[in-house]
Formats: C-alpha cells, sequence, structure tokens
C-alpha cells in the first residue's frame, strides 16, 4: 500500500463508521446516533480534505529539475538554505531568499 493511501485511511473508517451509525440510527430511532453520524461523515471529508491540500503545498515545491533542464532554464542553488530553483522564479520557492544567478553573480532583474 503506497504511503499517500494510508494516511486516508483514517477518513475512511471514520467515514464508513459515520454512515454505520446513522443506519443504526434508523433501527434504534436515536437523534443522537443520527447527529454523530453527521459530525464523523463530515469530520471524515474534512480530513480528506485537509489531507488533500497538505500533499498539493508538497508538490508545489518540487521541481521536475530534468524537465526545466531540457527546456533551457537556469538552475540556481539558493545562498541561504542551497536548494536548487529555477532563476526565473527570482526568490528561493523553500526560503524566501533573492536568487542570484551563478554565472556574474548578479540578482536576478526585477520586472
Amino acid at each position: 500500500m503506497s504511503y499517500l493511501k494510508l494516511k486516508y485511511m483514517p477518513a475512511y473508517l471514520v467515514l464508513i463508521g459515520g454512515f454505520y451509525a446513522i443506519y443504526q440510527s434508523f433501527f434504534s430511532v436515536s437523534l443522537s446516533l443520527f447527529f454523530t453520524g453527521i459530525i464523523s461523515i463530515l469530520a471524515g471529508i474534512a480530513y480528506l480534505i485537509i489531507v488533500s491540500v497538505i500533499e498539493l503545498f508538497k508538490k508545489d515545491k518540487e521541481l521536475n529539475l530534468s524537465h526545466f533542464r531540457s527546456e533551457g532554464f537556469q538552475i540556481v542553488s539558493c545562498n541561504n538554505c542551497e536548494q536548487e530553483n529555477l532563476l526565473v522564479d527570482q526568490y528561493c520557492i523553500h526560503c524566501g531568499e533573492k536568487l542570484e544567478s551563478e554565472e556574474d553573480g548578479k540578482v536576478q532583474e526585477e520586472h
């Protein structure tokens, strides 16, 4: 099982538990069990959304450097955190420091 699927497992369990609580509330005629099921379903959906957003933010900071090199973009290392970035970004996507060209040490011109 992949790491991402394991992250979603608690949400799936909470969702299944919520649906089961709603199902059981109809047989036991329990309003509190019904609302517990609704809250569980909402919590499971919220967990899925939060995990998905966090994964998107992580992917946003990942660069496919070989693809960008083949397209002709200049790759530079940040002087502050030593992570590789595209020079056209002007600022490091990891720490926010201003990027400099490795060839001449000049700061990228602002547009």
